[in-house]
C-alpha cells in the first residue's frame, strides 16, 4: 500500500530494495550508480532504501539523510509509511537538498 502511495502521490522518489546480504552500496556497482544517479537529478530524487537484513548494516545506515535518504527493513511497513511522509514533507517544503 505504501508503495503504491508513493508511486502516485510522490514520483521523484526512489524505492530501491537492496539485495540480501548486502552491507554497503559500493558492493554492488549497479546499486551505487543507480543511487549516485537518482540523487544527482536536479532536484535530487528521494530514496528509501528497503534492505532484507534483520539489522540495518551500519556502512548502509550511514548514508541516511533526514527528509532525503532512509533506510528501512524489508517488511516494516509503517518505517516505509514514515521515511515517504519526511521526504514528501521536505519536499513541499522547499527546503534544500543535498547528496550525502
Amino acid at each position: 500500500m505504501a508503495l503504491a502511495h508513493a508511486r502516485v502521490l510522490l514520483p521523484d522518489i526512489t524505492v530501491m530494495s537492496l539485495p540480501a546480504g548486502l552491507d554497503r552500496l559500493d558492493a554492488d556497482p549497479a546499486v551505487l550508480r543507480v543511487f549516485h544517479g537518482v540523487r544527482t537529478l536536479d532536484p535530487p530524487s528521494g530514496v528509501v532504501l528497503r534492505t532484507a537484513a534483520a539489522r540495518v548494516p551500519r556502512a548502509v545506515s550511514g548514508l541516511e539523510v533526514e527528509g532525503a535518504v532512509h533506510v528501512v527493513r524489508e517488511g516494516d511497513a509503517d518505517a516505509l509509511m514514515r521515511a515517504l511522509r519526511t521526504i514528501g514533507l521536505r519536499r513541499a517544503s522547499c527546503d534544500p537538498d543535498q547528496m550525502p
